[in-house]
C-alpha cells in the first residue's frame, strides 16, 4: 500500500515508517498538517496514519480537510491511551479506525488487513459504479439515436409535403458546416453545428399545413403563426440536447443582425453564433432553391442579396464567408 504518516513526533514517525517499509509498503512521512495537505493534493495514498495531538493543525482539523479532498480516503488515527474522547470524535468525523501508541505488532497487522479489505470493497464499489454509469451512458446514446432517427424521419415527412423544400434541412446543415470550417470552428463545434442545422426547422411540425404549405403570400396573422416555429423546435429538442449551441441555432436562426428578427429581437453579437451562421446558410439555401412564387436565384443574385443585407439581416463577417462560398461555386 501507499501510506502517508503524519506525526509531529519525528522519532516515532520515522520508526513507524521503517517498520511499514519492511512489510513492503511505500511510505511517506511528514511532521505537520501543512506538509501533509501539500502531499495529499498532489499524490494518491491508500492510507493516512494521522496523529491526533499535533501543534498548529491537530489531527481532528486535518481529518476535516482530508475529507474535503477525498471523502473516501482511509484515515487511521494514531493516539495515546488518554485521548479516547478525541478518538470517538474522529470516528464520528469519518476516520476508519485508530491505533494506540506504543504500537503492538499484532494490532498493527490486524489494522492493516482491515484497511486492505476496505480498499478492496471501495475498488469493487467504484468499478461497479463505473459499470453502471457506462451502461446508463450507452443506453442514453441508444435512446438518443432512436430519437434522432425519429426526428430525421419527421423532417423528411415535413419536407415531403412540399417538393420545394426537399432536402432543405440537410442542405442547410451542410452549408452551415462549410461556413463553420471557414471560421475555424473545432471538430466538436462543427458536429454540433451539423445537428443544429439539420434540426433548425423541426418546429414546423407544430405549424398547420394550411399555413406551412400555402403558395400565396401569408397574411400578417399567418406570418405570426409561422414565427412560432423556432420556439416550438427549441421546446421539442430541449429535453434531448444539453449542448446550448445546438439549441441556440434552432431558436435564433431567424434573428436579424439589426435587431428586427424573431423570436426575441436580438441584435448583433447578442445573437448566438450558431443562430447567425444558420441564418446565413438558411437564406442562401432558400435563395438557391426553386419556390412556387419564384425561380431560384443565380449565383450573382445571391451574392448581391448577401451584400445588400450584410449588417442588416446578416452578420457582416458571416455574410462575407457566404459570399466567398458562392463565388467558389461553378455557375
Amino acid at each position: 500500500m501507499k501510506i502517508l504518516i503524519v506525526d509531529d513526533d519525528r522519532p516515532v514517525g520515522k520508526g513507524l515508517k521503517g517498520s511499514l517499509e519492511k512489510l513492503g509498503h511505500e511510505v511517506s512521512f511528514v511532521d505537520n498538517g501543512e506538509e501533509a495537505m501539500k502531499l495529499l493534493k498532489s499524490t494518491m495514498y491508500d492510507l493516512v496514519l494521522l496523529d491526533i495531538m499535533m501543534p498548529d493543525m491537530d489531527g481532528i482539523q486535518l481529518l476535516g480537510k482530508i475529507r474535503q479532498i477525498d471523502p473516501d480516503m482511509t484515515v487511521v488515527m494514531v493516539t495515546g491511551v488518554k485521548e479516547f474522547e478525541l478518538v470517538r470524535k474522529s470516528l464520528q468525523l469519518g476516520a476508519f479506525d485508530y491505533i494506540v501508541k506504543p504500537f503492538n505488532p499484532n494490532e498493527m497487522e490486524f489494522m492493516l488487513n482491515r484497511v486492505k479489505e476496505r480498499l478492496t470493497i471501495l475498488k469493487l464499489k467504484k468499478d461497479y459504479q463505473t459499470f453502471l454509469e457506462e451502461k446508463v451512458y450507452q443506453q442514453t446514446l441508444k435512446v438518443k439515436r432512436i430519437f434522432l432517427g425519429s426526428i430525421a424521419s419527421l423532417i423528411k415527412t415535413i419536407e415531403a409535403k412540399d417538393p420545394y423544400h426537399k432536402d432543405h434541412s440537410e442542405n442547410v446543415s451542410k452549408l452551415s458546416v462549410e461556413i463553420g470550417k471557414r471560421m475555424g470552428l473545432s471538430k466538436k463545434e462543427l458536429n454540433n453545428l451539423s445537428y443544429s442545422g439539420l434540426l433548425h426547422d423541426i418546429g414546423k411540425v407544430g405549424i398547420p399545413d394550411r399555413i406551412l404549405l400555402k403558395a400565396d403570400k401569408l397574411t400578417p396573422e399567418e406570418y405570426e403563426v409561422i414565427k412560432r416555429h423556432p420556439a416550438i423546435g427549441y421546446e421539442i429538442l430541449k429535453p434531448l440536447f444539453e449542448n446550448k449551441n445546438i439549441l441556440d441555432g434552432v431558436l435564433y436562426h431567424h434573428e436579424r443582425y439589426d435587431g428586427t428578427g424573431f423570436p426575441e429581437g436580438l441584435k448583433k453579437e447578442r445573437i448566438p453564433l450558431f443562430g447567425r451562421i444558420i441564418g446565413v446558410a438558411d437564406a442562401i439555401e432558400a435563395m438557391t432553391a426553386e419556390r412556387p412564387y419564384r425561380a431560384k436565384l443565380s449565383r450573382d443574385e445571391v451574392i448581391g442579396e448577401l451584400e445588400r443585407n450584410s449588417g442588416k439581416q446578416f452578420d457582416p463577417y458571416i455574410a462575407k464567408i457566404g459570399i466567398k462560398i458562392m463565388e467558389d461555386r461553378n455557375g
